[in-house]
């Protein structure tokens, strides 16, 4: 409890700071999950790939009116093919992997 309470208190005080500090921050948090993917039992997997997905759906609504046309389409497509693999019994973690390093990238391109 008091490490969420100071995991809250910090993820606050870095919104206020800077508003690429969140997001790369975040991007890392998703980074390192997305290293663990592989390695995990299949109820870990889909443990994670919720929380990437939800992790990827805030990033990129809060990102939109920072991108391209062409960005923000391309970053709803891979949104929802990782919710096709969310939605998988077994989803197919290499797929699931490069599209969300598609998405890493252009969120965290300057």
């Amino acid at each position: 409890m008091r490490k969420q309470a100071l995991v809250g208190r910090a993820a606050s005080a870095a919104l206020v700071t800077s508003a690429k500090g969140p997001r790369a921050w975040r991007m890392g948090i998703v980074k390192d999950l997305l290293a663990d993917l592989r390695t995990a039992t299949v109820a870990g997997q889909r443990f994670t790939i919720e929380k990437i997905v939800k992790i990827m759906e805030e990033e990129t609504a809060a990102a939109g009116p920072e991108l391209s046309e062409m960005q923000a389409r391309g970053l709803v497509r891979a949104l929802a093919d990782l919710r096709v693999e969310e939605k998988r019994p077994s989803p197919h973690v290499d797929a699931f992997v490069i599209r969300a390093e598609t998405m890493l990238w252009t969120l965290t391109s300057d």
